[in-house]
């Protein structure tokens, strides 16, 4: 199946249930401004920074932790490479609960195109000998060739366009990795709608941002650019959020690789959106198939 281009804001879904779910929105390749080079570090890390505090106060990526914990036992291994790490995603939750589970020590290296090493910071001090950040700048379509593991990209696949983020899989699979795309923007009213609550949460979160920068506090009390940004950035994420059907479309053009792909969307146990996933491991790990829609 053909990704979406998106020339069109919205059109009729064939097969809805209902008429108000055969609304659908075309994917949109819109630009987010944190991705762009000329953005202020000072206002990408303060919008990282709300972001992560959201992550580790609600932990909205629990209902997909099962699965990443199913797809590490299947692989067998205990190194992971979070691409596009950002503000270091759910990691603060995610990763004492997925070691325990596993019973394994892990490792976790953090990765971004503009890494943020004082990001995560907590977790670091907690497991300084298993948490860390890559020093370097990482491309997640072309990650050194050092950082082999588990891959895996929390709310980041929606920036790539289909053919990078086709490169993104592709390297994964040239390499005999494993891989997870976990997206907590969606593609829908209901998630428009809460992203536009997005400056109000900017306000009430920040005070809890650890550590609390005083170059935050500026750009969200006095100069409130960054709840604009945080804004602007979300509206962005849900319009170019893929649909599972997107990415089969996407898998289908690596051809026979060898691997087992599974995706689909895990309903939220909040009544909100449900979160889409993408997970491939290579078929001689011989995981169990898992069908989603």
């Amino acid at each position: 199946m053909t990704a979406y281009t998106g020339r069109r804001p919205f059109d009729i879904k064939p097969n809805g249930p209902a008429a108000w779910q055969r609304l659908y929105m075309n994917r949109l390749q819109l630009m987010e401004i944190e991705d762009q080079s000329w953005c202020p570090a000072a206002l990408r890390n303060g919008t990282t920074d709300f972001l992560q505090t959201v992550m580790a106060l609600a932990d909205p990526y629990a209902p997909v932790r099962p699965l990443l914990l199913e797809a590490l036992k299947r692989c067998g291994t205990r190194r992971i490479i979070d691409l596009c790490s950002g503000g270091s995603g759910p990691w603060q939750r995610f990763f004492p609960t997925l070691q325990q589970d596993l019973g394994l020590p892990l490792q976790l290296s953090l990765t971004d195109l503009y890494p943020n090493p004082h990001a995560g910071l907590e977790l670091q001090r907690q497991y300084p000998q298993q948490v860390g950040w890559w020093p370097e700048p990482v491309d997640a379509q072309r990650p050194p060739e050092q950082l082999r593991g588990f891959y895996t990209l929390f709310t980041s696949g929606h920036h790539f366009r289909p053919e990078a983020l086709g490169r993104i899989l592709r390297q994964a699979v040239e390499k005999g990795q494993g891989i997870a795309l976990f997206e907590l923007s969606h593609r829908s009213f209901l998630a428009l709608f809460l992203v536009m609550l997005t400056p109000l949460a900017v306000l009430l979160v920040i005070p809890f941002c650890r550590p609390l920068r005083l170059s935050c506090l500026f750009w969200v009390y006095l100069v409130p650019l960054v709840p604009l940004l945080a804004l602007f950035d979300g509206i962005v994420s849900c319009l170019r959020t893929y649909k599972p059907e997107e990415l089969r479309g996407i898998v289908a053009r690596l051809g026979e690789s060898g691997y087992n792909w599974q995706i689909g969307e895990q309903p939220s146990d909040r009544g909100l959106p449900p979160l889409t996933y993408l997970i491939g491991i290579p078929c001689s790990n011989k995981p169990t198939e898992r069908s989603g829609s």
